[in-house]
């Protein structure tokens, strides 16, 4: 019966067409019907259907003409474990007449009346993508002619199947990750209907080296360089956007060097109200498609004249041997075999088997002899071309006809180079590699990123990365929903729903706020969260970037806890200077009334009561100057172990009944530190005094620990971050009251405090919080209302120790050394006299410095000490040392002031200070200095 198949020439034509159809198709199930319809058309046959081939969902029909729908859902053409089904997955079609096995017999092709089928395989690459099943109702056998028709059509579309597919998976992917358009090599760019500009991603600077704000309002046209295209673009109207879903249009672009390249653009809606507002594209740069295209283009033109300048194929026709199918021979080749191939002797057969590649040549024997006992042979395999003197890629396609035997006898078929195929779908394999490979860069950026990433939507934060699980809580990495608005603190909540509502909605693109929130253990961590409104899978979102800044708000509250105690302890320490000056004199010229007395008088008596009340002021000056760390006293290597055991022996001897002391000092080893033992004593006198107070009345456990720790450098307020520091720990806790937080950010401030009136001075804690801060430590409060508190100190540990027992000095006379005493209070300077004079010195007195200057000018040589004041209105006691040194180097000077924080041991050294004097001035501290410094002088 005559085929109705097209001719060869038509078939060409017929291709091409098809061609350039699908080129512009974007839908897979309208690109495979267009397939189908050509296929019959082409092959004369009358029904058929096209099945996409998924390596994971299987066989899916897209297409079917000229068959029943019982047939198509009842009937599979292969059973899928069969040697058919095997051979059609590795590319070879079956060509097979209804009566044979495994098809003879089947009702349903009995019912559709169909006599011959053919199944060919559609590839990509070496894939398997898509199949076409087609049928005749007329011939018994599928006609040679329709076979190279349907054939053709299948290596035809491959590629157009395949482009579609990565079309569809490049638009879910754009869909899906819309949010990282900013990072994108494509140009990701908004539009409103009358085709201004919107927006803009920066991939444009290295696409078209525009600056995206300036392309923001300019009309789309102005960057396409055909007027035909300018044309097509501009008759775009917005009805026809409310229409069609998508469009895709290729065309000129224009860069902004004024050089030209194509690109392809894809545009999709946004809605508004049920109408689309704007366009959104994406713009990629189509170039080497295109190069890849205008190739394929010029072989289409070349099918046309196959035998007169073919272009990438050779036409063939092989006879085998009736004795050895394995002996060939050609009969025709086209002689394009020579100039595409690099064949050059085309009619031995020999010559065409020495191009293979080896590695290639085993499979093609195997997939060869295979082929013999089928009716049809396609295989891909690398060919070495000689002049080109590079390995390319060749296809053969045959078909094996047989004698009446049934033998083998003919093979006839195609050489096609299909280098550039091959190239072009590595390519795109290699496009798409690099798509996943960039999805998952951002993936391993954001999820080992130190800040808290997380997008934020309906009150849940999804996605969140590592940073944001382990900041709030979460241990389980799969964790990809947080009920974040549960988290946030009940005084910053109102104010982050504010700024996330106002994101959402659109009143504000971005925003930052400071904000608490608690994680899943119930700890609270302050936060810094800057927001970005993004839309994510088509519903308003917000991409929210968090860093935890608890410890910079910590270490806040301690610099303005800092701040305050110096403020105060600054006016403090004024005060108690010019006190200090005062007791100076009274107990200075009580010790001298004293002495004038008899002994044992009551006049001795009543001087005694003076200078017991001076001493006692002179404590609180003392604790003034602690709390104001101006305190004067030595600090030498100490270990506070014997001294605490001491002191909480003292203290307990005080204690009332219902206070039980429960210490635990360190054993087996010292806790050094440099210190002033009386100082640490007050201190601990001092928070044992303030626990007792706090358990009054009920009574309690008075803890006291004392041991060697390893505390964070921030812990004793160093700037070195990240240090562990040997300390000394000292520990006070109670079981009393406890305080409120009111309470507990006023503890250490002058005169607070919480007894009766009468009952206390409120310096205590203010004088611990002095000790602490001139050693050098830190110290800290942890308190609950109704369960008590612990004071922790802690202290620099140093690593040796040289402890020596404290001498009380003696009064010592001198031999009648010339002493130059200078200060601006004359009773001071009548008390420096008296005493001198009394311990048989020569005495001359300033109240001016520089008039003690222009006298030891002049009288230099027989002055043997200087004792100079600091605070002094017309020159400071440095700057007259220094002056006086500039007169005679090697004079001896002891200097006289209220605090040393005046004189560090730098300073001193370089002005060649031998000794202070703190007043008030005592008799026998004062008289020793001086005999020693004048003794030390002689040496």
């Amino acid at each position: 019966m005559e085929c109705n198949a097209l001719e060869s020439g038509e078939i060409l034509k017929a291709q091409r067409d098809l061609s350039l159809a699908l080129a512009s198709i974007v839908n897979i199930d309208e690109a495979a019907a267009i397939c189908l319809d050509n296929a019959l058309r082409m092959s004369g046959l009358e029904a058929g259907s096209i099945h996409l081939v998924h390596p994971i969902e299987g066989l899916r029909l897209v297409a079917h003409r000229g068959l029943s729908e019982t047939f198509l859902k009842d009937t599979a053409w292969v059973s899928p474990d069969s040697e058919q089904a095997q051979a059609i997955m590795m590319g070879s079609p079956i060509y097979a007449s209804t009566d044979t096995h495994p098809w003879k017999g089947t009702k349903n092709l009995e019912t559709e009346k169909l006599l011959s089928l053919g199944i060919i395989p559609v590839l990509h690459g070496k894939a398997v993508i898509a199949s076409f099943n087609l049928a005749s109702r007329k011939h018994k056998t599928i006609p040679q002619e329709a076979r190279a028709a349907l054939e053709l059509v299948a290596a035809t579309v491959g590629n157009a199947i395949a482009r579609i597919r990565a079309q569809e998976a490049l638009k879910e992917s754009e869909e899906k990750f819309r949010f990282l358009a900013e990072n994108q090599k494509d140009v990701v760019f908004s539009l409103g209907l009358d085709r201004k500009i919107l927006y803009c991603s920066p991939a444009i600077k290295d696409f078209g080296g525009y600056d995206p704000l300036d392309m923001k309002g300019r009309d789309f046209l102005d960057f396409v360089l055909e007027e035909k295209d300018k044309k097509l673009l501009a008759n775009y109207t917005p009805e026809q956007a409310q229409k069609r879903d998508t469009q895709t249009v290729e065309f000129l672009f224009i860069a902004k060097n004024r050089e030209s390249f194509p690109v392809e653009v894809v545009t999709t809606r946004q809605f508004q109200n049920g109408k689309v507002k704007t366009l959104n594209a994406v713009m990629r740069d189509i170039t080497k498609r295109k190069e890849a295209e205008h190739a394929l283009e010029d072989r289409e033109r070349h099918l046309s004249s196959l035998m007169e300048t073919p272009a990438n194929f050779a036409v063939y026709r092989l006879k085998f041997s009736k004795d050895n199918p394995s002996d060939v021979s050609v009969v025709f080749v086209s002689p394009s075999i020579t100039t595409i191939f690099g064949i050059t002797d085309p009619l031995r057969f020999e010559t065409w088997w020495r191009i293979l590649h080896p590695e290639d040549k085993k499979p093609f024997i195997l997939a060869t002899t295979k082929a013999l006992s089928q009716l049809d042979f396609q295989k891909t395999a690398r060919f070495f071309h000689p002049e080109k003197k590079q390995y390319r890629w060749i296809k053969v396609i045959f078909s094996i006809t047989r004698d009446g035997d049934g033998k083998p006898e003919f093979s006839n078929g195609i050489l096609l180079d299909v280098t550039d195929r091959v190239e072009a779908e590595q390519r795109l394999l290699d496009s798409k590699k690099e798509l996943e490979q960039s999805e998952e860069k951002y993936r391993l950026l954001v999820e080992n990123a130190n800040e808290a990433i997380g997008i934020v939507q309906d009150g849940a934060m999804k996605f969140p990365n590592r940073a944001t699980r382990e900041l709030l809580g979460y241990e389980n990495a799969h964790t990809r929903h947080i009920d974040l608005l549960a988290h946030i603190h009940a005084l910053d909540r109102e104010k982050t729903k504010d700024l996330y509502y106002d994101l959402i909605s659109g009143v504000r693109k971005d925003g930052s706020l400071s904000l608490r929130v608690l994680t899943s253990s119930g700890a609270t961590r302050w936060l810094t969260a800057n927001v970005v409104r993004i839309d994510w899978e088509n519903k308003p979102a917000v991409l929210t970037i968090i860093r935890d800044v608890t410890n910079e708000k910590l270490l806040e509250v301690k610099l303005r806890q800092a701040q305050k105690m110096e403020a105060i302890g600054t006016l403090a320490g004024g005060i108690a200077h010019n006190f200090n000056n005062l007791l100076n004199i009274i107990m200075g010229f009580t010790e001298l009334t004293m002495s004038d007395q008899p002994q044992g008088s009551q006049s001795q008596a009543n001087l005694k009561q003076v200078l017991n009340a001076s001493d006692r002021a002179k404590d609180l000056v003392s604790q003034i100057l602690t709390f104001s760390r101006q305190d004067s006293m030595e600090k030498t290597p100490m270990d506070l172990v014997p001294l605490v055991t001491d002191t909480v022996r003292l203290l307990q001897a005080t204690l009332p009944a219902t206070v039980k002391v429960a210490p635990h000092i360190m054993q087996g080893g010292p806790c050094p530190v440099k210190g002033n033992d009386t100082q640490i004593k007050q201190l601990l006198m001092n928070l044992g005094s303030n626990a007792v107070h706090a358990m009054n009345g009920p009574g309690g456990t008075l803890s006291i620990v004392l041991d060697n720790v390893e505390a964070e450098a921030w812990e004793l307020e160093m700037e070195t971050q990240g240090l562990l520091i040997p300390a000394v720990r000292l520990m006070v806790t109670d079981t009393g009251r406890g305080m409120d937080p009111k309470t507990l950010g006023q503890i250490f401030d002058p005169y607070f405090t919480t007894m009766e009136p009468g009952q206390g001075t409120g310096l205590g804690l203010s004088v611990v919080h002095g000790i602490v801060k001139a050693h050098g430590g830190s110290v800290s409060v942890r308190s609950t209302p109704g369960k008590g508190s612990s004071f922790t100190v802690l202290f620099p540990r140093i690593e040796t120790q040289n402890v020596s027992p404290v001498q009380r000095p003696a009064i010592t006379m001198g031999n009648g050394e010339h002493v130059l005493f200078v200060d601006d209070e004359p009773s001071i300077t009548m008390l420096g006299e008296n005493i001198l004079t009394r311990l048989n010195y020569k005495v001359t007195t300033f109240e001016n410095p520089v008039n003690a200057l222009d006298f030891f000018a002049a009288e230099s040589a027989s002055i043997d000490l200087l004792v100079t004041d600091q605070t002094m209105p017309q020159m400071t006691g440095e700057a007259l040392i220094r002056q006086i040194r500039e007169i005679r180097k090697d004079i001896p000077v002891i200097a006289c002031t209220g605090h040393s924080d005046f004189f560090d041991r730098a300073k001193a050294l370089e002005l060649g200070i031998q000794a202070f004097c703190i007043k008030p001035l005592s008799l026998t501290q004062f008289s020793e200095t001086v005999k020693r410094v004048l003794e030390e002088s002689k040496k």
